[in-house]
């Protein structure tokens, strides 16, 4: 929003003043309406010329802006699952003016319920945050311990989505047979303890939280692997190529359309602890290959910025109304 604002677009929000978006929109100006007023007054919509819809809920009261006012609108969706297929979900996809799926799965998601449909693929975009490299150092020193590496992951600590059991039971193997590897997992999540209990509280394996800023953490890492069992994109991997800290990631859902295998990371089959182990060790043991699939990822990610994002939209906008006053 900032980005479009910078290119002289009008916006406001939908969205509940004390809900995180809210109030962030409140602190940059953006004016605010609610999703109650837009249900009961649709007509107010009838001022803004596209009605851009991000949510599961944010799609009807976009289609009920137009419905009452004739105002178009998009939708952005960021899950990999195809929408509910009922009559009022199909026509509410199939009368938007353009469709976007934020990975390569997701639009075909989008095909599914939509199949003559305009649908575009914009990747979201990364934050544009760098690591303070003293205070990753500092960090690597508190989790590294006298072990040689140290590789962690980040997310929500929900193991059927994220896999982080078959990360553990990977460094479990890769330590029994001799290697000294450190595991850090940051997040907090309903499988934590499940998650504790697996590790058989393993001073190897460390539940570290919440990390903020995530930037200081991800640069602290010999190597970020992200064992998703399904996933339609892995915003933190943005971030992690920002960082420059190699990846190995899940060959599931999104994920390849950031990680291409053997140039911006490397990919594994999901589910597997044993090959996970086996690609683990490999890249480690590579030094040269790690810098060169690190270098690789930076250079890919910063073409991924909230400017070029913007601009995938204001090309989207244009096409729709023609001209462009406010959205």
């Amino acid at each position: 929003m900032c980005e479009l604002r910078h290119q002289g677009l009008k916006q406001g929000i939908c969205a509940y003043p004390d809900s995180p978006i809210g109030k962030k929109s409140a602190e940059h100006g953006y004016p605010i309406v609610t999703p109650r007023k837009l249900l009961f007054f649709p007509w107010i919509g009838k001022n803004w010329d596209i009605c851009h819809a991000h949510d599961g809920r944010g799609v009807y009261l976009a289609a009920l802006a137009h419905r009452a006012c004739s105002t178009p609108y998009i939708i952005t969706r960021r899950e990999s699952r195809v929408p509910t297929d009922r009559t009022l979900t199909r026509r509410v996809y199939r009368e938007a003016a353009e469709l976007i799926g934020i990975s390569s799965q997701v639009c075909d998601a989008l095909r599914e319920i939509a199949p003559s449909a305009s649908i575009h693929r914009i990747t979201d975009a990364h934050s544009n945050g760098e690591p303070n490299r003293n205070q990753a150092r500092i960090l690597r020193k508190r989790w590294l311990g006298d072990a040689q590496f140290l590789i962690g992951h980040a997310g929500a600590l929900v193991d059927k989505h994220k896999g982080q059991s078959t990360l553990i039971q990977a460094v479990q193997q890769l330590n029994k047979s001799g290697h000294r590897i450190r595991l850090v997992l940051m997040g907090t999540g309903p499988d934590q303890s499940a998650l504790q209990t697996l590790s058989g509280n393993d001073p190897a394996i460390q539940f570290v939280g919440q990390m903020k800023p995530i930037h200081d953490a991800l640069a602290a890492l010999d190597l970020f692997v992200f064992p998703s069992r399904y996933e339609a994109l892995g915003s933190v991997l943005l971030e992690t190529m920002l960082c420059q800290t190699p990846i190995i990631a899940a060959n599931v859902g999104g994920i390849p359309d950031l990680i291409q295998h053997d140039f911006t990371g490397l990919l594994c089959p999901p589910n597997d602890p044993e090959t996970l182990a086996c690609v683990i060790t490999n890249t480690l043991e590579d030094q040269e290959s790690r810098e060169r699939l690190a270098n690789a990822a930076y250079a890919h990610v910063k073409e991924l910025s909230a400017d070029a994002m913007a601009k995938d939209y204001m090309q989207l906008y244009t096409k729709i109304t023609g001209y462009l006053r406010c959205v």
